[in-house]
């Protein structure tokens, strides 16, 4: 055959959008409602069932002239049902936008759709009417193209279940402690993997018994609470398999962020990042007796393990969790967390200004920081939002968390005492002050006469809340101290270098030396 050259007559047949299907036993269709087939290839007024699939809209009984199919009393296929497989229809919903438009939607029974995935694809949301109108092509359900699905599941991905799960289409999954597949939750799920594309039923089976498709990316329509427009861009937690929250509780698994603002409690979640960062971030094995919270601020102890950021135990900051881990009942190393190094992050604080942009700011607890030097400096304040919500910026102190960025001015605070240092305390320096925190890397003394033994003079720079010794000790004439202080010296305070010798008979004379200091 041969291309056309002139107009041809194609026959077409109008009757094949609509096909009649056996009704299923005990069923009663009305006329416009949605209708699925059962696992049996019979149809049933649609309902949230999983295995079920949407076969269009009911057109009624054609062979017996009736509006509606009363199969109540008959046996599967003792009537027929002819439905509508393509065209747009209006169905019932609420809480729809405009921004909602091109969505897709599922059946929640056989006149209502919602955009919360559930188990039976309904079509695509085309056109915004109402709050409560859904204008929906069904083609597409009929079709079984979901979108991202025209492909046949390409960049989708094959999981198995774990035992006596059953998931449903639109779940959010992760998989568990031992690489099976579960429904999200605060327990039990270790790293989130995406949505479910398909239903299984292993409630009944052991790990790997049924495969599971999952899409890692794409927006997702969860249920949440208490949104608003501020929240758009913000990380959100699987509380449940598709329910969300803002805030990172115990063993929440972040599973993407706020796609765009619908409504209160309809979260469009945009879940590429969460589903795919944890495989190309470092991961911890996480410390004995330890729980980590997704966002929270962890670093290393002296062993090498995951702690939560704070005052104490934290050796070197590395980052913020991104994955959760209940360790409370382990050994060191008995579960992983996978960690983010870098990026801003919003810590609680107190006493915020403009000004404070670009200052180190240091961790007080796994979520909350200070600008006042207490322990483990975590990064810089990004930018100012308010005076107790602090971005931080924590690849400086993930990069040099000995030294963190960005450095201050270094200088040296220089003392001379001519003559015997007594053994009550003499003052080389007094009443000493700096516009600025700043921080003792070292400090070195040198001395005319050693103390003698058994004996020690000590050289003590102090704010009166917090001070740095150098200690010159027996024979020796001259003293150091290379460790950097953990705690700053205030700034606007009066600052007294003192000296001491514990002998009674005063023999250290004449010591020089200098105190070397970063600004903070």
């Amino acid at each position: 055959m041969t291309a056309l050259t002139d107009d041809r007559n194609t026959i077409w047949d109008g009757s094949r959008e609509h096909i009649e299907l056996p009704v299923a036993a005990g069923e009663t269709i009305y006329l416009g409602a949605l209708v699925s087939m059962d696992a049996s290839g019979n149809a049933v007024a649609a309902t949230d069932t999983s295995g079920h699939k949407l076969a269009g809209v009911s057109q009624g009984d054609f062979r017996n002239g009736l509006s509606t199919v009363d199969n109540s009393a008959g046996a599967a296929a003792a009537k027929y049902v002819t439905v509508k497989r393509k065209g747009i229809f209006e169905f019932v919903a609420s809480g729809l936008t405009k921004a909602l438009v091109g969505q897709p939607v599922y059946v929640s029974d056989d006149q209502t759709v919602q955009i919360v995935p559930i188990n039976v694809f309904a079509g695509i949301l085309v056109d915004f009417e109402s709050t409560t109108n859904a204008i929906v092509d069904i083609e597409p359900a009929v079709l079984d193209q979901q979108p991202n699905e025209a492909t046949g599941g390409a960049g989708f991905f094959d999981y198995p279940v774990a035992a006596t799960t059953t998931i449903a289409v639109g779940d959010l999954v992760a998989t568990n402690a031992t690489g099976y597949l579960i429904r999200a939750s605060t327990s039990g799920s270790v790293r989130f993997v995406g949505v479910a594309k398909e239903a299984a039923a292993n409630g009944a089976g052991a790990d790997g018994d049924l495969n599971c498709q999952v899409d890692p990316t794409g927006i997702h329509s969860m249920t949440c609470s208490g949104l608003t427009q501020a929240d758009a861009g913000k990380k959100l937690f699987a509380t449940g398999a598709q329910t969300v929250s803002l805030t990172p509780t115990v063993n929440a698994l972040c599973c993407g962020r706020l796609a765009y603002f619908n409504t209160a409690t309809a979260a469009p979640v945009y879940i590429d990042a969460a589903s795919s960062s944890t495989t190309r971030l470092p991961e911890f094995g996480v410390a004995a007796t330890t729980t980590i919270t997704v966002g929270d601020l962890v670093a290393i102890n002296a062993t090498g393990y995951l702690v939560r950021a704070s005052t104490s135990t934290a050796r070197k900051f590395v980052g913020v969790a991104v994955t959760a881990a209940d360790n409370s009942g382990g050994s060191d190393g008995d579960l992983d967390v996978a960690v983010n190094p870098e990026g801003v992050h919003p810590m609680t604080c107190s006493g915020l200004t403009v000004a404070s942009v670009g200052l180190p700011v240091y961790a007080t607890a796994a979520s909350t920081v200070s600008a006042t030097r207490t322990g483990l400096c975590v990064g810089v304040l990004g930018d100012f939002q308010s005076a107790t919500v602090a971005r931080v910026n924590i690849a400086p102190a993930v990069g040099d968390a000995a030294y963190p960025s960005p450095r201050g001015r270094i200088f040296t605070i220089p003392f001379t005492l001519v003559g015997t240092v007594g053994s009550s305390p003499v003052k080389a320096a007094q009443d000493l002050e700096f516009p600025f925190e700043y921080r003792v890397l070292a400090g070195f003394a040198d001395a005319l006469t050693a103390p003698s033994s058994t004996y020690s003079c000590g050289i003590v720079l102090s704010d009166g809340t917090t001070s740095y010794t150098v200690t010159i000790s027996t024979t020796a004439t001259h003293g150091e101290n290379k460790t950097p202080a953990a705690t700053p010296m205030l700034a606007n305070t009066d600052t007294d270098i003192t000296l001491t010798d514990d002998n009674a008979s005063a023999t250290t004379q004449d010591i020089s030396g200098f105190f070397l200091c970063e600004e903070l």
